[in-house]
């Protein structure tokens, strides 16, 4: 989440940067291709997302002998997403407007695509509109996750009724769907070997380590100074995406399966549970935040480097700080009101 706040404070000053020319130079540091391609930072989410669905439903259909009502499966989803996710759009088409002013405050245009295709969003299809038309651009993620939630139930069904392994998987990549596959893939795999000690010998890690490190960073920064050839982008763009998935999946084998050391131990610290659950609101509601600063401003932002780290900062806090906000208010009741429904429908 962080890497995608970072990510979206370079993006939402663009329109009103005084001193352009220096932006532009700056795109061809190396330490700037973290910050360009933090686009890979939402297919972790896809990966972990798939992970989650596959692990769980396994374990589910185990539990009930197969027997999952996959409607209501859905219908936790789509409660789970969707209240926060429309009171997002609600005060971006009703409120935001009112909230500030100045010479780079913005148009009416968002809001207008929100009142005309607002539905798009509730069905989660609104990736399929024109960027142009989209109510709320960011929220396409949202529309993925849901799609890729769908099929990977029907997935999943087919693995455990018919008892297939992993390599029965097999689907041309459509856009983001990479990661999330192996996410599923994944968690296939560790769920069938649950019981199994994965005591890697250290040449092993080594090698495994080496390999995701060499896919992360080489996703990261495998671009940088290279220009004019065509066929390196259409391989980048065909397997970058799968493989940064890989590389986040060595990392979850290895805290999984007891070999993650460091790593396991960092990443399992609990000041991360508290934030792991603030996470979906943040993503939400930090673009408004940005659009609400940035076209507040009366003058031509001025970039620097130290400017834009000043207020990464600023806005990783005060989203969160929003996100806290809505979670208690607004999106951990409704899920509370659902789990009575369901334990008294049980």
């Amino acid at each position: 989440m962080a890497w995608v706040i970072l990510g979206h404070t370079y993006i939402h000053n663009v329109d009103i940067i005084g001193n352009y020319m220096d932006l532009l130079r700056s795109v061809d540091n190396l330490p700037f291709q973290a910050v360009m391609q933090g686009t890979f930072s939402v297919d972790s989410f896809f990966l972990i997302s798939g992970f989650l669905l596959c692990y769980l439903f396994l374990e589910e259909s185990d539990k009930r002998n197969g027997k999952i009502n996959l409607f209501f499966l859905c219908l936790h989803r789509f409660l789970r997403l969707t209240p926060v996710y429309m009171l997002l759009i609600a005060f971006n088409t009703l409120v935001f407007k009112y909230t500030g002013s100045g010479p780079f405050w913005g148009n009416d245009s968002d809001a207008g695509a929100c009142k005309k295709y607002w539905w798009w969003n509730l069905l989660y299809i609104n990736n399929f509109l024109p960027m142009e038309s989209m109510c709320i651009t960011w929220t396409w993620y949202l529309a993925n996750d849901m799609q890729f939630f769908m099929a990977g139930v029907l997935i999943l069904c087919v693995l455990w009724r018919l008892l297939l392994t992993w390599n029965f998987i097999y689907s041309k990549p459509y856009c983001r769907c990479g990661p999330y596959i192996i996410g599923i893939l994944l968690a296939y795999i560790m769920y069938q070997h649950k019981d199994r000690k994965w005591d890697l010998k250290l040449g092993m890690k080594c090698i495994g380590w080496c390999c995701a490190s060499f896919c992360s960073l080489s996703v990261v920064f495998g671009l940088y100074h290279i220009k004019d050839n065509e066929t390196l982008f259409h391989f980048y763009n065909a397997l970058s995406r799968s493989a940064f998935g890989l590389g986040l999946a060595w990392v979850i084998f290895c805290c999984l399966s007891g070999n993650g050391g460091l790593v396991d131990r960092f990443l399992s610290l609990k000041i991360w549970i508290p934030l792991s659950r603030l996470t979906y609101c943040a993503y939400l509601f930090h673009p408004i935040i940005m659009s609400w600063y940035f076209e507040s401003q009366k003058t031509p932002f001025y970039f620097t480097h130290a400017n834009m780290i000043m207020l990464y900062f600023g806005f990783l806090v005060v989203s969160f700080i929003a996100a806290f906000v809505i979670s208690v208010t607004f999106e951990t009741p409704i899920i509370n009101i659902e789990k009575m429904l369901k334990e008294k429908n049980s």
